[in-house]
């Protein structure tokens, strides 16, 4: 009995609640036994996003193989006129290029690198149940495009906070939010996911709005995906 008393006094009730909401999520995208096996893919994204001020055409190709690989491509401006800017991410192994061309990369951005793994990570939701650094908590309920929603806490040791936003109805991941930038004031970013479709054995949104600052940033649309149980070593290291 004394034990049964210690351990409950040692799971706050807030934990079991951010267990409930993920477990319904983890259905809603289908299922633990198809999102455990997938441990890597291939995103391709089309739309829009703000530079000077201008809305400019984007293509994004990001492929990610847990638990440390990330490469993520993105043609601005697709055309004669294109920049491309590649990240890089390979273990401790981190790179940025543009056009190809080697840049410096500072300790910032290098941080940017390994918060955007993170995020992979915690939206693939199956280690939000089997990573005890990742450590979900309940944080609440909100309104996300006019329908309830829950959310959950994420808070990943030494690394910023994550906000997951699930419809109450549904279960799917419909917000993320986290601080981006440096310095003393970083902002808030929020991503909204929409038009959920079938993929598959999963279910995914083929819409995504980036929100910064209060200011819409980027729309996208999902183009491709394709789920692999490993991408070659090369694909991950410099052009």
């Amino acid at each position: 009995m004394v034990l049964m008393a210690l351990l409950l006094i040692a799971v706050p009730a807030q934990d079991a609640a951010a267990l409930e909401i993920i477990n319904k999520a983890i259905a809603a995208h289908g299922g633990l036994e198809a999102l455990s096996k997938t441990r890597a893919d291939k995103v391709k994204l089309k739309g829009t996003i703000q530079m000077q001020g201008k809305p400019l055409p984007f293509i994004a190709e990001t492929s990610v193989m847990l638990p440390d690989r990330l490469r993520n491509q993105v043609r601005i401006n697709p055309g004669t006129q294109e920049v491309v800017l590649t990240q890089l991410l390979h273990g401790e192994k981190m790179g940025m290029f543009i056009n190809n061309m080697p840049q410096k990369l500072t300790e910032n951005l290098a941080n940017e690198l390994r918060e955007t793994l993170i995020m992979n990570q915690v939206m693939r939701l199956v280690p939000l149940i089997k990573d005890p650094e990742l450590k979900p908590t309940f944080a609440g309920a909100g309104v996300v495009n006019g329908r309830p929603s829950r959310i959950v806490r994420v808070a990943p040791p030494g690394r910023r906070e994550i906000k997951l936003w699930f419809d109450q109805e549904t279960g799917l991941l419909v917000k993320t939010e986290h601080p981006v930038g440096t310095g003393d004031k970083p902002v808030w970013q929020e991503e909204y996911y929409g038009n959920f479709r079938e993929m598959g054995v999963f279910r995914r949104p083929a819409k995504m709005t980036t929100v910064r600052a209060g200011q819409k940033i980027m729309e996208a649309e999902l183009v491709e995906v394709r789920y692999l149980d490993s991408i070659p070593e090369n694909e991950f290291l410099a052009p």
